[in-house]
This record gives C-alpha cells, structure tokens and sequence, in this order.
C-alpha cells in the first residue's frame, strides 16, 4: 500500500521561549515576535508529534519580515534527550528581503520517526527584535507510516438455485488495492482462484 503524504503545521502563536528571559508578542494573524532575548535567547520552540515510523521530507516557514538587515529562521531540531541534539534541516527568509509575509521551503531530507529514542522540536528564530521580523508557522511534509490491510469479513452468502453471491466488508488498516478469491474443495484442494478489485 503506497504512502499518503501528509502535513503536520503550527502557527507562530503557539511558539514559546526556549529561555526563561525570552518573551514575546502576539502580531495577528498567527505571528509572534519576540521582545527581550539575545541569540539563541530569542528561539522560540514547541514540540512536534508525528507517529513512530512517519518519514519527514520538508520543513516550510511562514513568516513576516519587513527588516532589511536580518532574517527568520526556521529550524526542524531533533533531541536525544540528557545526551545530544541535531538540526535536521533549515530554511530562512532572505536577510535582505523586506518585502513582508512570505514563505520558504527547506531542502529534502529523510528522516524516520523514532519516539522511543528521539524528541521532536520546531524551532522559530527571529533574527531581531520587535514586529519587523515575526514568526508564522512552520509546516512539515512527511509520508504517514503505512498499516497493512486487516483480514475483511466474509458476509452471509447468496444463494440463487446453483449460484452463490458472495460479498465481503474491509478490515481496518489501509484500503487494499485488490482481493483474491479461492475456493477449496472438501478436501483441500485448491479448485479456483479469482483476482478481484471491489469487495462482491
């Protein structure tokens, strides 16, 4: 069963200080911009919760950058919490565009899904202080882990004379792409074997 693609996406409100002494505003629009914090004293971050197994493809950054002189960043960081840490992937308004909201799309990447091991985290970094740079929301693409086909259940037969209608309900899981009918005989013998796409 061929992966869905799908987005996990927050708004810039959501966003908290990474630091004790960062703080922040509420711009409109799901924008926040930070008010008091120095380098990394400025990232603003929440936790991003995507299913075990789930492959992320793409970080998108939404933003609002009227400053000429610096950028909005967006980061994707993933902890192994008390051990280490690794930004996976970047991407960032132009440090001289000052044209306004906008967005930017990172570079791919592969990166499977492990909770058991690995935390999560979006991070949003004005590169200054005050409205002229604000945060948006960040998006990640990624492909959903697929769940195989549950066995379906075969409903009451049909019987007409010498015919027999038979129909079956789905299992749970994905929905197959096909089903195969065999029928046996008394004693185990394989008489036929029918492909079929619909579930009758």
């Amino acid at each position: 069963v061929a992966q869905s693609f799908s987005y996990y996406q927050v708004a810039g409100a959501t966003l908290r200080g990474r630091s004790s002494t960062t703080d922040y505003a509420y711009a409109g629009s799901g924008c926040a911009y930070v008010t008091a914090g120095v380098g990394t004293g400025a990232i603003l971050n929440t936790e991003l919760a995507l299913p075990d197994g789930a492959v992320i493809k793409y970080l998108r950054l939404y933003y609002y950058d009227s400053n000429a002189a610096s950028a909005v960043q967006g980061y994707l960081t993933r902890y192994q919490p008390g051990t280490g840490s690794a930004d996976l992937v970047s991407t960032a308004s132009t440090a001289t565009y000052a044209g306004g909201y906008g967005f930017t799309v990172s570079g791919e990447i592969t990166e499977t899904v492990n909770n058991s091991l690995y935390a999560y985290t979006l991070i949003g970094w004005p590169g200054a202080l005050g409205s002229t740079n604000q945060v948006c929301g960040l998006r990640v693409a990624y492909y959903a882990p697929s769940i195989e086909p549950g066995a379906p259940t075969l409903n009451p037969p049909m019987v007409s004379g010498s015919t027999v209608g038979l129909s079956w309900t789905p299992g749970t899981g994905s929905a197959p792409t096909s089903y195969v009918l065999t029928a046996f005989a008394s004693g185990g013998a394989v008489l036929a074997t029918v492909p079929l796409t619909g579930t009758s």
